[in-house]
């Protein structure tokens, strides 16, 4: 992203730090826990799958980071959010 803006990676990472209040790497991380913690709400996808599929290829860092920033278990958090509903359609009456 610096090399985008033409800007050190130091310059930038302190720029990002004052303008977003976290680090780059922070904020991707809290990123790719905001899609994780869709897809745990929204699919039936195994917890280890999410974790690749959001960037986390170590299942022990992804459940670490989604307990630190989430206050939750990534299991627990899927079994008190779980919107599918087992593929049966929803009726609109």
């Amino acid at each position: 992203l610096a090399s985008l803006i033409n800007m050190s990676v130091p310059n930038f990472s302190s720029v990002f730090r004052e303008t977003m209040g976290v680090s780059p790497m922070e904020h991707l991380t809290r990123l790719r826990l905001q899609n994780a913690a869709y897809l745990l709400q929204n699919s039936d996808k195994k917890i280890i799958d999410i974790a690749e599929e959001c960037g986390f290829f170590s299942i022990s860092n992804f459940i670490k980071s989604f307990k630190s920033v989430m206050n939750i278990l990534p299991s627990e958090f899927r079994r008190k959010n779980y919107k599918v509903c087992n593929g049966a359609i929803p009726l609109n009456y």
